[in-house]
């Protein structure tokens, strides 16, 4: 199950970072320097690779985004609460740290 859980999170973060790649209309180099990341880094996140939770944040705080809106693409509404942006960010932390937990079972049956 929770394989399942890292495919559905990371080939949505592919997409997202893809999307803010495009939209940054930096070259993948450009924006990977400009996170503070590497080329290889970003290559790797926009083919399914899961970032650890630190290199995520710092993706999304680069790009104005929360853990949330960036790995599932919503976006902030007028009126939310900071209790609604807790509860956000806590259920990216806990999405992030379930499949960081499954790639760890996967990478042990290797």
């Amino acid at each position: 199950m929770q394989a399942k859980t890292s495919t559905i999170v990371s080939s949505g973060f592919a997409a997202a970072l893809a999307v803010a790649i495009r939209d940054s209309r930096l070259s993948k180099r450009a924006f990977a320097e400009a996170v503070g990341l590497s080329h290889a880094a970003i290559n790797n996140y926009l083919t399914g690779r899961v970032p650890k939770l630190d290199e995520a944040t710092r993706i999304a705080r680069y790009l104005g985004l929360t853990l949330d809106e960036l790995v599932n693409g919503t976006q902030t509404k007028p009126g939310d609460t900071a209790g609604v942006w807790r509860e956000r960010a806590i259920s990216a932390e806990q999405r992030l740290a379930a499949v960081k937990a499954g790639m760890q079972e996967l990478l042990k049956k290797i």
